[in-house]
């Protein structure tokens, strides 16, 4: 008989701060590539890890609404991570707010993943002046955004969302 593996439960909390570090934390590689592209693109590497960083925003963004889809525990999700990125900077959160609007305008031309990829990193390299270069930065954010958006999509296919607060109120003991 097969058995069905059991899905590891994670509180609203637990995912909140996972997707906060995915977001603010750049990539194995990530760093390289900035060095090699910011000095012929004309931009400082903080200007190119900016938009990087708008892109991983995305990928979660995206790959939440996909897996999870509007239920009261996303919406709770999304709370709780909106808080947590905003406390590390709220200038970078407005900002993201608009460069995620720019993005979902993009994706929604698209067609299936494949098409996101390169949307994606059509966008990412769109932001700058870029010339020859456009290949390459357009290739790191369609990448950067397909990894960290299948990434997502797998851990929440293999987790149980549970609520936080649902969590807590278990804990208790009654008076």
């Amino acid at each position: 008989t097969m058995t069905i593996p059991v899905r590891r439960q994670v509180t609203t909390s637990q995912l909140s701060h996972l997707l906060l570090q995915t977001v603010i934390e750049p990539g194995a590689g990530e760093a390289q590539a900035v060095h090699a592209l910011s000095e012929p693109l004309g931009v400082t590497p903080e200007e190119l890890q900016v938009e990087l960083l708008y892109t991983r925003a995305f990928a979660v963004e995206l790959a939440l609404q996909v897996g999870l889809g509007g239920s009261d525990v996303e919406d709770r999700l999304r709370d709780e991570y909106v808080a947590s990125l905003r406390q590390v900077d709220e200038d970078a959160w407005e900002m993201m707010q608009e460069r995620l609007e720019t993005y979902r305008a993009f994706t929604e031309q698209a067609e299936g993943t494949t098409g996101l990829a390169g949307t994606m990193g059509g966008c990412f390299a769109a932001i700058f002046e870029q010339g020859p270069l456009t290949a390459d930065l357009a290739h790191l954010g369609g990448r950067l955004f397909t990894a960290l958006f299948d990434e997502i999509s797998q851990l929440l296919t293999q987790i149980d969302l549970i609520d936080s607060e649902a969590e807590s109120d278990q804990g208790q003991m009654p008076d």
